[in-house]
């Protein structure tokens, strides 16, 4: 391995040959956890207009990222679309950050009792920088949620029935996010396949421009998700906002059903391409695909 400097957070990164990859590079980063990019976006870099606070935002969501079972591949495109990607961010509010913090610990804790290792860990949350986490880790201290220890975080008894409680949520729910392409001659996807096959399922399927609300087209987005019991992800015509929202829900644990149109699958993108796709060729196909997904996975 070589050292360089991470091009998303400046922080000094390890990188590593991608084998089999000749145009992209792997990135071992504190912040950004582990990454690949491709050898263009590494030589153009952030649009000028991306600001300090978007590229924090952008690292969490990089890192979050990471959890899945390969890489996150950064290329020229995703940099110009970065304001669209982390836009929802910025509208986390205190308690979604402490909830994400309590999860990240119970998913972290070896043994209870045991500290959580906090360092480098505050892109997970969206904060910029530790002085903000080790903030927030005092209130949560404060709330009974656990205590600080060092560089660490012990998740209490009121923490970790907060993580349950969280989870209880999500299993209860018959609430089912859509993530898609927009556009009118795509609506067929959602009302002649995807809503019937979760209606048939025992589940109603939302998507976020279909509902009415007064919050910002983001609160709502954030707030569906983690009120869902799973999210379907179509990628059909490659929409960056179904890669955050699939991205966003994989992170916080939820099931993940992938779906593209026969014909598109070859433009998916290289670190969501190695999930199991439901490869449609038209609407009754896809539903008869989705409703037996759904009874295969969803529990």
């Amino acid at each position: 391995m070589s050292k360089e400097k991470c091009k998303i957070c400046n922080s000094d990164v390890s990188v590593f040959v991608l084998h089999g990859n000749m145009d992209a590079q792997g990135m071992q980063c504190p912040l950004c956890g582990d990454y690949a990019i491709t050898n263009s976006a590494f030589m153009s870099g952030f649009d000028p207009n991306v600001d300090d606070y978007e590229k924090v935002l952008f690292s969490g969501y990089l890192r979050n990222s990471s959890r899945m079972d390969s890489l996150i591949t950064v290329d020229s495109a995703m940099l110009k679309n970065v304001k669209e990607l982390v836009a929802p961010y910025k509208q986390l509010s205190m308690d979604e950050r402490i909830d994400l913090i309590v999860s990240y610990a119970a998913k972290g804790t070896k043994q209870i009792g045991n500290p959580v290792n906090l360092h480098n860990a505050q892109s997970a949350f969206y904060l910029r920088n530790e002085g903000e986490l080790y903030s927030v880790v005092d209130w949560l201290e404060k709330m009974g949620l656990g205590k600080r220890s060092g560089a660490g975080f012990i998740l209490g008894i009121d923490g970790w029935r907060r993580y349950e409680k969280s989870k209880e949520i999500n299993i209860n729910s018959k609430k089912v996010f859509v993530a898609m392409n927009f556009k009118k001659e795509l609506d067929y996807i959602f009302s002649d396949a995807v809503e019937p096959a979760c209606d048939e399922c025992g589940f109603y399927a939302i998507r976020v421009d279909a509902v009415e609300h007064n919050q910002k087209i983001c609160d709502k987005i954030i707030s569906e998700i983690r009120s869902s019991r799973f999210l379907v992800a179509d990628f059909t015509e490659q929409r960056y906002g179904v890669y955050f929202e699939a991205g966003y829900a994989y992170g916080l644990g939820l099931p993940v059903i992938w779906t593209c149109k026969k014909g598109d699958e070859d433009k998916l993108h290289f670190d969501t391409r190695q999930y199991n796709h439901i490869i449609w060729e038209d609407a009754k196909d896809l539903k008869e695909k989705l409703v037996n997904r759904i009874k295969a996975t969803i529990k």
